[in-house]
């Protein structure tokens, strides 16, 4: 008994280990890119904590979902297979964390970047960066943020007094619009909140609550589908 508990967790050892052989690379990528939107989220005034948080919680749901349609798409294909009830479940769950990893690394790289275009958006219309709590002017800005044309407007920054750093980058007409947000928003758009309440209750976690409307998580969403092409 005790020779096989020990066989067994070397055998999960070796797959642990060959695991992350294969993907710290995606692991990394995705890692440096939050610390690096959190360390240009505290350049514009932001916490260098609840960005990096912020950060990973999007990367983290961008895996999910990216490794839950991989492990759909598989368990699909090895049931039309025939495969045996083992050899389902160990492509399952080899889908799974394929899927997560991928997910995980595009979730970091969209978060980071969300966060690196709020702080440039911030920084257009403040003209300052801050180095141990004090503010340093570098530029006066330009009168260019917040141009409409038409029914288009463009690179909107949020108002100096808002401590989420970020803004619109373009809005058509009254409704539909990009925003970049340094806080738990990052990249993402909305919708009212007749469409939100006529969606099914399942898809409903991939929204976040606003005062008027509901954000919809791209930085996540874009991620984790991004991440299952790519796999």
């Amino acid at each position: 008994m005790k020779k096989a508990v020990g066989r067994n967790s070397r055998t999960a050892a070796k797959k642990v280990g060959e695991w992350c052989k294969e993907h710290w690379k995606e692991l990394v990528i995705g890692v440096i890119c939050i610390v690096i939107g959190a360390v240009l989220t505290v350049l514009t005034g932001g916490s260098f904590l609840a960005a990096l948080g912020i950060g990973f919680k999007a990367a983290a749901m961008a895996g999910f979902i990216s490794g839950g349609i991989s492990v759909m798409s598989s368990l699909i294909v090895s049931i039309f297979s025939g495969d045996s009830f083992k050899t389902i479940l160990e492509k399952v769950l080899r889908s799974f964390v394929d899927g997560f990893t991928s997910g995980f690394m595009w979730g970091g790289i969209f978060a980071g970047g969300a966060q690196t275009i709020s702080a440039i958006l911030k920084f257009s219309r403040s003209g300052t960066l801050i180095f141990g709590g004090e503010q340093m002017q570098l530029f006066k800005p330009n009168n260019f943020s917040g141009k409409t044309l038409g029914k288009i407007k463009i690179w909107s920054p949020n108002g100096l007094n808002n401590l989420n750093s970020g803004g619109t980058l373009f809005k058509i007409g009254k409704t539909f619009r990009l925003d970049f947000e340094a806080g738990k928003q990052l990249f993402h758009t909305h919708i009212t909140y007749n469409l939100y309440n006529n969606m099914p209750n399942f898809m409903k976690w991939i929204f976040d609550f606003a005062k008027r409307d509901v954000h919809v998580r791209l930085t996540s969403i874009l991620g984790g589908v991004i991440g299952v092409t790519q796999k």
